[in-house]
């Protein structure tokens, strides 16, 4: 026989940790790419892996910034259906099936996006700030 004293603790949607998000898509034949958003008080390592398809392959893992969003692209990735996993820190964040159109053939690379500059900084940028 068990005795004791239960406690059930639960959290809510407001207490939810911050999270890294992630929007993955094809833009054009034999590319995807992965946009991740940093909602985390630190800064994540993140990489994208393909699996299940014509070729495995993971990227180079890329750093963002807290606040921050950063964007990874996968060129030449071979015509097919993948699972696409993305992961930061030592977390996974992101998991959806893609299909990439294009040529059956490649061998993928990366690139690294530089994240889009606001209007203002723009605009300080081009006309200098004082």
């Amino acid at each position: 026989m068990l005795t004791g004293t239960a406690l059930a603790l639960g959290v809510g949607p407001a207490d939810a940790a911050p999270t890294v998000r992630v929007t993955l898509a094809s833009p054009q034949a034999n590319t995807v790419l992965a946009t991740m958003t940093n909602d985390r008080s630190a800064d994540q390592g993140c990489y994208v892996s393909f699996y299940y398809g014509p070729v495995d392959y993971k990227t180079p893992t890329t750093r963002v910034e807290s606040g921050q969003t950063r964007s990874i692209r996968v060129t030449d990735l071979p015509a097919g259906r993948y699972a696409v996993y993305v992961n930061c820190g030592a977390l996974q964040v992101h998991k959806e099936n893609v299909t990439v159109t294009g040529k059956p053939g490649g061998t993928p690379r990366t690139a690294v996006v530089a994240p889009p500059s606001s209007g203002l900084s723009s605009a300080l940028t081009f006309f200098g700030s004082s």
